[in-house]
């Protein structure tokens, strides 16, 4: 759940249960049904599409693998296909929605990359 500076509730994210491919049921501030967001047909496994309930795809979501400081974590991003004002949430209640994918997809600790590994993702410095 993400809520205001007031306190009051912003949005609902709750996880959809069953095997396949995952989703999330997003609720608005009074808790109806307002999105969901599931993972994209077209996008190879790496995104979400966030459909309006009864509607189109209204924003696609992201996920991409970034290294920093030798860890790697998955970053996550918001696209609306429609105006902000046309989402079907408070534009802070859609960003609230890559925390939940975050927290419910996402990876759980970032990835230490040593680079004494041959696997690792950059090795060129253990040749110099």
């Amino acid at each position: 759940m993400a809520y205001g500076a007031d306190g009051a509730p912003l949005g609902t994210y709750l996880r959809r249960p069953g095997g396949g491919q995952p989703a999330i049921d997003v609720r608005d501030e009074t808790s109806a049904p307002v999105a969901a967001l599931r993972g994209a047909r077209d996008w190879a496994g790496a995104g979400f599409d966030l459909l309006r309930t009864g509607g189109p795809v209204v924003a696609r979501v992201g996920r991409v693998d970034i290294q920093t400081d030798g860890w790697v974590d998955d970053e996550w991003s918001l696209r609306p296909l429609v105006e902000p004002d046309d989402l079907p949430m408070q534009p802070v209640a859609a960003v609230a929605l890559l925390l939940a994918a975050k927290v419910l997809f996402g990876r759980v600790t970032p990835i230490h990359l040593d680079k004494r590994d041959p696997l690792s993702w950059d090795t060129a410095d253990d040749e110099a």
